[in-house]
């Protein structure tokens, strides 16, 4: 398509204001027609659909450069350049393989705004939230029936304590506080007993699951997880009994209750160590020494002493709300979500030690898969087919 001839008239401008014999150069004059010419032949470009490499041509082919001052007809005034830009940025650049050495202003123009319009098009949505804040949706009822023979809101069923120590290994301690609302609310659905100490019981056994679970899955999470247990039972258990106001309330119960862990619990520290060494041997059994020896040969004899002492002495001995069966099956369940396999394994067999039964040991593994699934972790789902996970197989023989 041929491109208007746009430079005619602003020649005759300027040849125009050139009347005189002794005609006075003004560069005011000459940058105004030369901002006309710019707008003539941006505007004949757009109109046309000529590509930048047709437009410049045409801009370059034009002869209007003054003698002393080719300078700055190449390099226009900022308004020009403006002026330029704001026309080009409607106009995609396509002419990458233009032929010409050279580009005049009004196309490389183009090239900048083409690549600022292509960064910030797109406005910033104000309607995605953070998904790693929003917390999922996790189905309790199902989880409540994988281990048969159990009741939702037993005082002493376990399925609450393999869904605590889950829901930290799978990084979602925050999810805690929804176990809580959902097993409150089945207290004071289901419950034939006392409601509020059917409650207190469970309260007492989801924070010693996070407790116990905290050298596994990481101190923060176990943070973050009491955190979230003693924010919903707040919010859901603060009420006054209408029908006896002088009652305490279950958050009043359970934030009074005595710690069970103080510097009086031991006489000694040998007492403490032994307390560790006992039962961790329970869990081990035959093969306490090698694992200890093992420890103590990577750690400069540090890590044996702090398992024995303080993991095992300290905290995981402590069985006045988790005995020793629910014990090992919590380490077990957060070893499994987490993937480490070794340490999965030992406590599996851990578990056949202390006698943790065969539908008990079967439904926490499907639990733990029944999770993953809920959280779209197919990862691993499929991590746990692997070879470093086969041990698995020998629950369905338990």
């Amino acid at each position: 398509m041929e491109i208007p001839n746009t430079t005619d008239t602003s020649t005759r401008d300027l040849n125009q204001s050139c009347s005189g014999a002794a005609c006075t150069f003004d560069m005011h004059e000459y940058l105004r027609n030369l901002v006309a010419l710019f707008r003539k032949c941006t505007g004949s470009s757009t109109t046309t659909a000529t590509s930048p490499s047709q437009s410049g041509g045409a801009f370059e082919s034009s002869s209007f450069a003054v003698p002393g001052f080719e300078h700055q007809a190449q390099q226009p005034s900022r308004s020009s350049a403006a002026v330029s830009k704001s026309r080009n940025a409607q106009v995609p650049f396509s002419g990458a393989n233009s032929p010409h050495q050279r580009r005049s202003y009004s196309t490389s123009a183009t090239l900048f705004s083409s690549a600022s319009s292509s960064s910030s098009s797109q406005p910033p949505s104000t309607g995605i939230t953070n998904q790693n804040t929003t917390q999922p949706l996790i189905d309790f009822d199902r989880l409540s029936h994988l281990i048969p023979n159990q009741g939702v809101v037993g005082a002493d069923s376990v399925w609450y304590v393999v869904t605590t120590a889950s829901l930290l290994a799978f990084h979602k301690e925050a999810a805690v506080g929804e176990l809580w609302k959902y097993i409150s609310q089945r207290c004071e659905r289901d419950s034939e007993m006392d409601v509020v100490s059917r409650q207190l019981a469970i309260a007492r056994r989801i924070r010693e699951s996070c407790l116990k679970a905290s050298v596994l899955v990481g101190f923060p999470r176990a943070i973050n997880a009491l955190l979230s247990l003693h924010s919903s039972i707040s919010e859901n258990n603060n009420v006054p009994d209408p029908t006896d106001p002088s009652k305490p309330t279950l958050f009043a119960l359970f934030t009074s209750d005595k710690p069970l862990r103080t510097l009086d619990t031991f006489p000694s520290a040998d007492a403490r160590y032994a307390r560790g060494e006992e039962f961790f041997s329970q869990i081990y059994a035959d093969y306490t020494k090698r694992i200890l020896s093992s420890m103590r040969s990577t750690s400069a004899g540090d890590l044996d002493y702090f398992a024995v002492t303080s993991v095992y002495g300290e905290l995981m001995s402590e069985m006045r709300i988790l005995d020793g069966r629910e014990t090992v099956l919590l380490e077990f369940v957060c070893c499994l979500a987490d993937e480490v396999g070794a340490q999965a394994k030992g406590h599996f067999f851990g578990c056949s030690n202390l006698k943790v039964s065969g539908e008990e040991m079967r439904g926490s593994i499907a639990m733990v898969r029944e999770i993953a699934g809920q959280l779209g972790n197919v990862n691993f789902l499929r991590n746990v087919e692997g070879d470093g996970f086969r041990f698995l197989g020998k629950a369905e023989g338990w």
